[in-house]
Formats: structure tokens, C-alpha cells, sequence
């Protein structure tokens, strides 16, 4: 995926994800790759950020905030 993706609550599910872009979830994002997740882009949200793969690499970044 390349370019811009911005949503209020974002959740991505697919076999295999390559982020070249932006993804923001304002109040949470949700990424769920049942294969490889890769990033190269930004993987941003002000809330909460949640990645599950078989296979996490990441040369972006990677944002979200914890719960107090």
C-alpha cells in the first residue's frame, strides 16, 4: 500500500500487508496479517495500535499510545 490512508478507527485485515504509505487511525488502528506485515511508511494512531502477524518487519514507524 502506498500513498495516504486516515479514518477515525481504522482495522486492516488481509494475508500479507506492505505499507510504503501513511496509515492513521485517530482513535485506534488495528492491523491483522495472518502472513508477513511489513513497514516501510508510518503505522500511526493517537490511541490505541495493534499489530498481529506471523511475520512483523518494519524499517518505519510505528506510533500509538499507551493506556494509563
Amino acid at each position: 500500500m502506498t500513498g495516504t490512508l486516515q479514518g477515525n478507527t481504522l482495522s486492516l485485515r488481509h494475508n500479507s500487508i506492505d505499507n510504503r504509505g501513511s496509515v492513521t487511525g485517530l482513535n485506534g488502528l488495528t492491523l491483522n496479517s495472518t502472513g508477513r506485515l511489513t513497514n516501510s511508511g508510518d503505522l500511526l494512531s493517537q490511541k490505541s495500535l495493534t499489530l498481529s502477524a506471523g511475520d512483523v518487519t518494519n524499517s518505519g514507524r510505528l506510533q500509538g499510545r499507551t493506556s494509563p
